[in-house]
């Protein structure tokens, strides 16, 4: 067990999906005929199939999905919906009752990711509330993001090569979440939805990929500091972008906690918030390391004693809250990243043997003030992933119909 965690999967099931569209073109479209787009709806039915075979929920959910295509196949499909949202096929559930889709038995249909946690399905949720492309787009990219954060987790962390794609992985990932809360599903009430698409739960899946992303670019700033381990900018930097993991993690566990995460996910909110404040925890402590020995190059040892008794009080309440780890979780990732007790165990035996030199020599030869912790400044995270502004509401064009090598609804006329 190591430190990362991958997003559960959401799976579906096999629908009429041709019939359904065929039926509510020829009785609700303004301009268009199913015969005029048969072989494009029998495409989008096939694509759909292909996915509930190649999704499942299972441990072995997301290596299978990768190795049967499922991740091309649902970037595919989820071009192919964008084109018939530029069609005027119906976006929202706002207007179901009275668009067609309900009377056609336009019906989409998704489990809660979380469901092997928490037991929720769909089958409480009004046809209403799936009978829109917003929702069966927002439910495809749940899927995508989830296939990347798997992706990263099993690349090797220790080349550049590697950390490249990790990065871009998580980075995307989030960007995913992020277009799903604040665009896909903004005008969607939330109690018509599964609790995994609730903003809480959300913002909570955004916050970890940035956190893991973060941890990435903390493992090639340790290679760096390898390289000129006495560094006394590399040491701040790495403190800095350890406070950044950190701060993230901080983030998700809130996210965790949210009300509606908490009452309707219960033992996920416990699960994703326990692992996410260990994980924290071990950061802060890392990252108060890290500067104190920037303190000892900088020949500032009663500052250095101070930190490191810091660090010690940090491991020892990190070693206390984690227990017996970080229960049923499955997490993944390479082993050199360790996992939460051990670290802290490491980190801990460290402090103590630094701080019990630092500290006879400070008696015997230093004779430097040692300030109480609390008078000890705070360190501010440095946050070095994150999602440029004018792509926080735009998904990347390869998720677009533009670049389909087969164009979609390509007989058709524009509207």
């Amino acid at each position: 067990m190591t430190l990362l965690q991958v997003i559960p999967l959401k799976s579906t099931k096999n629908i009429p999906l041709q019939e359904s569209l065929a039926k509510w073109i020829d009785t609700s479209h303004p301009h268009y005929s199913s015969f005029q787009c048969k072989e494009d709806l029998k495409r989008l039915h096939s694509l759909h199939s292909d996915l509930v075979s190649s999704i499942s929920t299972s441990d072995s959910g997301h290596p299978f999905a990768l190795s049967t295509h499922g991740l091309e196949d649902l970037v595919e499909y989820h071009a192919c919906l964008v084109e018939c949202e530029r069609r005027e096929f119906p976006t929202c559930g706002r207007y179901a009752q009275v668009n067609g889709s309900v009377d056609a038995r336009l019906e989409f249909w998704w489990k809660d990711a979380f469901v092997s946690n928490d037991g929720h399905d769909e089958n409480s949720l009004t046809v209403a509330s799936k009978s829109h492309f917003h929702y069966e787009r927002a439910c495809v990219l749940w899927n995508i993001a989830a296939l990347y954060t798997y992706r990263a987790s099993q690349q090797d962390w220790s080349t550049k090569e590697g950390r490249t794609v990790v990065h871009l992985s998580y980075l995307l990932a989030a960007r995913i979440f992020h277009h799903i809360r604040t665009v896909l599903l903004k005008e969607t009430s939330h109690a018509s939805l599964t609790s995994d698409l609730s903003p809480g739960s959300l913002s909570m899946c955004q916050s970890i990929c940035l956190s893991q992303g973060q941890l990435c670019a903390y493992e090639a700033l340790k290679i760096r500091l390898g390289q000129d381990p006495l560094s006394i900018p590399t040491h701040a930097l790495l403190s800095k972008v350890a406070a950044g993991v950190a701060q993230h993690y901080d983030d998700a566990l809130t996210f965790s906690q949210d009300s509606l995460v908490k009452d309707q996910l219960s033992n996920t909110s416990k699960k994703y918030g326990k692992h996410c404040k260990s994980v924290s925890m071990l950061f802060w402590a890392r990252a108060e390391y890290l500067i104190s020995r920037v303190a000892c190059l900088k020949s500032q040892f009663g500052i250095e004693i101070a930190r490191l008794r810091k660090v010690e009080s940090m491991c020892r309440e990190g070693l206390d809250f984690v227990g017996g780890g970080s229960g049923s979780m499955t997490l993944y990732g390479p082993l050199s990243l360790g996992n939460v007790g051990t670290s802290l165990q490491t980190l801990l035996k460290t402090v103590l043997q630094r701080k019990n030199v630092v500290s006879k020599e400070n008696d015997s030869i230093y004779h430097e003030t040692v300030p109480d912790t609390d008078e000890l400044e705070n360190i501010v995270g440095q946050n070095v992933v994150v999602m440029k502004k004018d792509e926080e509401n735009e998904l990347p064009i390869e998720f677009m119909p533009e670049t389909l090598e087969r164009p979609f609804f390509a007989s058709l006329p524009r509207l």
